[in-house]
């Protein structure tokens, strides 16, 4: 039997009383009109108030953490951001084991320089030599090779630390200004300044001070972008604080390369420009003895 529409509405339209009596004597209290429609109306609204209702109170009350598999915004922050910060120290710790294991195997051009060094002080403390390559020197250039024997090849020895004015007049007279900038904060090991504050512009090159290998090349919470760079006489240069980072572990630079870019980097410094250390023999030495700013 085929059921027409029509009839299915007029089904739905077809109206109802609703009476509520009382139990004892039969009155009357409540009546209402309805049909199918209204009620299924009905129905549904009030279907969609509970849904919505429901809804609200698991997105802005407490009861949502009682959900199971729902997470807590701040726990999955405090996860997010632990994960990020054992990510950076693990980063740091393979830099630090890439460092030392440079350090530790790679063959230190210090002994070619010092064999150098000695073949020339050999050279000119030897008579014999002297006469048979110089035989007619005249009293002004005797003058002036004594002075290049007790002077540049004796108390210029660049394998001594860095302390007389002599030393300090070798190091200025080869090495590089790291960037171009002025001096804002210098050397004080005793108050933990390690280094100095160079105040320079925004992407200004950072050179290498002298030849040499990096062996750190990261990004730290403190220091931002740092670069070391392995030099002869166990001299070892540090520049923190760049906008990015131009060589990888393992290179192989010389003085006057450029090996980063300024900028301001981590959260030690607020002002672009660099923090500069050199470091001999495992100890902090002042970068003005090395460099003239």
């Amino acid at each position: 039997m085929k059921i027409s529409l029509k009839s299915i509405v007029s089904q739905l339209r077809k109206s109802f009383r609703l009476v509520i009596l009382h139990e004892d004597n039969f009155e009357e209290k409540i009546q209402m009109k309805l049909n199918m429609l209204n009620g299924l109306t009905v129905l549904s609204l009030g279907a969609l108030i509970i849904v919505i209702l429901t809804a609200v109170t698991i997105i802005y009350t407490p009861i949502r953490q009682f959900i199971p598999g729902y997470t807590d915004p701040k726990i999955r922050k405090d996860l997010q951001d632990t994960y990020l910060k054992m990510q950076v120290i693990e980063n740091e710790l393979k830099s630090r084991d890439e460092m030392l294991k440079g350090l530790t195997q790679r063959e230190q051009p210090a002994t070619k320089l010092s064999n150098h060094i000695e073949d020339k002080r050999a050279f000119y403390t030897n008579t014999d030599s002297i006469e048979k390559t110089f035989p007619q020197l005249t009293e002004t250039e005797k003058s002036i090779q004594n002075y290049i024997e007790k002077e540049v090849f004796y108390d210029l020895d660049p394998n001594k630390l860095v302390g007389s004015d002599k030393n300090t007049a070798y190091y200025q007279a080869i090495c590089f200004k790291p960037v171009q900038g002025s001096v804002t904060r210098g050397f004080d090991s005793d108050k933990g300044q390690f280094g100095v504050d160079i105040l320079a512009k925004t992407n200004e090159p950072v050179k290498a001070i002298m030849d040499g290998t990096v062996i750190l090349s990261t990004w730290t919470t403190e220091g931002g972008y740092v670069i070391g760079i392995q030099h002869t006489n166990n001299i070892v240069s540090f520049y923190k604080h760049n906008a990015a980072l131009l060589h990888k572990v393992g290179a192989n630079v010389k003085a006057g390369d450029v090996i980063a870019v300024a900028g301001k980097s981590g959260s030690e410094n607020n002002n672009p420009g660099l923090y500069f250390e050199v470091w001999q023999n495992g100890k902090p030495m002042d970068p003005q003895k090395f460099v003239k700013f």
